[in-house]
């Protein structure tokens, strides 16, 4: 992968990590998810996405980061390592 891509990715797990804590936490994640897309462009970007692929989560994840010249694979396998953590 790119190194100006993996300094990219990396810089935004954080917040990404920490949105997902707050989904799974709350009673309705749905609704959290869909409170929170009201309130940040990006996750109304990643919600579209996400519907434009039938609702298939992995295959929009997969599109996009082929999109910006990322193995999907590899990233999931940088998380699953704990290069990220």
């Amino acid at each position: 992968m790119n190194p100006m891509l993996m300094n990219l990715f990396s810089s935004r797990l954080g917040p990404i990590r920490q949105m997902m804590q707050t989904v799974k936490a709350a009673q309705n994640p749905a609704l959290a998810l869909q409170q929170m897309a009201g309130n940040n462009p990006q996750v109304q970007q990643a919600l579209q996405l996400v519907q434009q692929s039938g609702g298939n989560a992995q295959a929009a994840f997969e599109k996009l980061a082929r999109e910006n010249g990322m193995d999907p694979q590899q990233i999931l396998a940088m998380l699953n390592n704990g290069i990220y953590r």
